[in-house]
């Protein structure tokens, strides 16, 4: 009997949010903009970056995908990539 598991359609998940953060990466790097200024307030910057990303969620959910652009998986792979970004935020903060 074959037991079935998320494991490796998540680790496929997590590949193409990695893609996904290099290409957006490109796109928010530049000029005299750094990474820490997109977080100016430390932690709490990011709260309030992946609130607003929950609330999105939620609010497409409800829609029941009815919206001109972002959709759950957008917000769950944006979701994925902030907390990423928070985690090496906090190990470089200790």
């Amino acid at each position: 009997m074959k037991k079935e598991t998320y494991l490796y359609d998540a680790i496929k998940v997590l590949e193409e949010c990695t893609e996904l953060m290099i290409k957006k990466g490109k796109d928010y790097q530049g000029g005299s903009v750094c990474d820490d200024d997109y977080y100016p307030h430390g932690w709490k910057s990011f709260d309030s970056m992946l609130t607003t990303k929950i609330l999105r969620f939620r609010s497409v959910m409800e829609q029941q995908g009815d919206v001109n652009y972002d959709t759950a998986d957008d917000c769950l792979r944006d979701l994925i990539n902030y907390a990423a970004r928070c985690v090496v935020w906090l190990n470089r903060n200790k």
